[in-house]
């Protein structure tokens, strides 16, 4: 999959009533629209009955998307996305307008992942022909994901003006920065010393999961992304290497740790396999990324430690 080459713009919109939000995202498409240029809007339902109303008849030239359905999992979204910009560019369109609406969820961990994932976006489509607007409701989102809103985004939308962002930090300084060792909550139910027998470690794995109450494809998601992981680790990390399974009743949480001195590339896994093969680990953890509900680097002071979670309630 190949995204025709072009110059990212990556702006945030923060709007605070619906007024500001139409009029800016409105005139937005019709210049894509005017321009014979592909728009699709990912945003919610209320939203999209308030763009059909003033476009009139261009909501017709427009793709809508359902925002709670396009917002996910980080990497899926990315996927998604990567195959829409490339279907329109490989038809012959010159570049495409994206409006995306992201869902950060209700909980701090939801909304630094997807604050990663805004982050990521900016490395991932660094060289697609698209503009991608991003609109940020301040009436309902937290103050410190609109805040997230200027270092992520290179540009800043307040109603019909566009201007640079005083507080843009680069892809791999912004997700750094997202970084956190938060407690894990629930009790420890499995520790696995790695010898470097792959397969023993799917078995302890695999029992672990059934254990917990993951359904068998789950149990064989999160079993190959914690192998992914382990690989890398043995590969690229110092030993020992050490699995730490916790459940809290709602996920089953994984630490892996190394002695590989705490180095963390933030990043890492959020760039698609052609792109990953160009960096270490880069497809292993790119598909373990895919594999679980989350996963994120936790500082440790001399250790390397990923820790990824499957939810417990998801058939």
């Amino acid at each position: 999959m190949s995204i025709k080459t072009g110059s990212l713009r990556h702006d945030a919109l923060l709007y605070a009533t619906d007024q500001e939000f139409t009029d800016a995202v409105s005139t937005f498409i019709r210049e894509g629209v005017e321009q014979e240029t592909p728009v699709i809007t990912v945003t919610t339902q209320a939203n999209i009955g308030l763009l059909c109303d003033a476009l009139g008849s261009d909501a017709d030239q427009v793709e809508f998307v359902d925002a709670q359905a396009w917002y996910q999992h980080p990497l899926h979204t990315i996927d998604a996305y990567r195959r829409t910009l490339d279907d329109r560019l490989a038809a012959g369109a010159p570049s495409v307008r994206v409006v995306g609406e992201v869902q950060f969820g209700e909980t701090d961990e939801l909304q630094r992942d997807w604050l990663r994932y805004e982050a990521a976006l900016n490395q991932v489509f660094a060289d697609a022909a698209a503009w991608i607007v991003c609109p940020y409701d301040e009436r309902t989102l937290p103050a410190s994901v609109v805040e997230h809103a200027g270092r992520t985004h290179p540009h800043v939308w307040r109603g019909h003006g566009r201007s640079a962002s005083q507080t843009y930090t680069d892809p791999w300084n912004a997700t750094r920065q997202l970084l956190t060792s938060p407690q894990v909550a629930g009790p420890v139910v499995g520790e696995i010393d790695i010898d470097g027998d792959l397969s023993a470690t799917r078995t302890a794995v695999r029992d672990i999961a059934a254990a917990a109450g993951l359904q068998a494809d789950r149990v064989e998601e999160l079993t190959l992304a914690v192998t992914e992981v382990v690989t890398n680790a043995l590969v690229h990390g110092v030993p020992p290497v050490l699995l730490r399974f916790y459940n809290d009743g709602a996920a089953l949480t994984c630490d892996i740790s190394d002695n590989g001195g705490g180095f963390i590339d933030p990043l890492a896994g959020f760039l698609p396999p052609a792109d990953a093969t160009k960096a270490e680990g880069g497809r292993g953890l790119w598909l373990s990324r895919h594999l679980s509900d989350r996963l994120e680097f936790v500082p440790s002071d001399g250790k390397t430690v990923l820790r990824l979670s499957k939810s417990l309630n998801q058939a």
